[in-house]
């Protein structure tokens, strides 16, 4: 599919999430949560908090990793996310970058626990303390 194309198709996706898109999912890297080829429902979501798993579009094209942090940078709102089996985060992102929330896998409620929101939110802390001490 075509650059230009695809940006079109991305507000088209962010808006009709609000009723529940089915997705299949290529990878790993997302470990035991969302296993390779799984079908993954996603609904938007304007604010997502640290241990939410997201849709997003990045440079790469789309990626479903966990949200680790939000953050203002130059006046924009971002979301840093990282993959579960990665040692580092992606890089920042737009809000508006964010397609929707994963709900379900392969037709079971996601959810996410107090412990992994926790995780997640110090994961973020690790990341900007290690900015500025190095």
């Amino acid at each position: 599919m075509s650059e230009i194309m695809m940006v079109s198709v991305y507000p088209f996706l962010r808006e009709v999430a609000g009723d529940g898109l089915v997705f299949r999912v290529r990878g790993t890297c997302m470990g035991g949560h969302i296993p390779d080829n799984s079908r993954i429902t996603i609904h938007r979501t304007y604010l997502p908090l640290p241990g939410d798993v997201v849709v997003i579009r990045s440079t790469g094209g789309v990626m479903v990793h966990r949200v680790i942090g939000l953050y203002y940078r130059r006046g924009i709102g971002k979301v840093l996310t990282r993959a579960d089996n990665a040692h580092r985060p992606d890089a920042g992102v737009p809000l508006p970058c964010v397609l929707g929330k994963v709900t379900a896998v392969n037709g079971r409620k996601m959810t996410v626990s107090l412990k992994l929101r926790f995780v997640s939110a110090a994961r973020f802390i690790g990341f900007v303390l290690g900015r500025i001490f190095h």
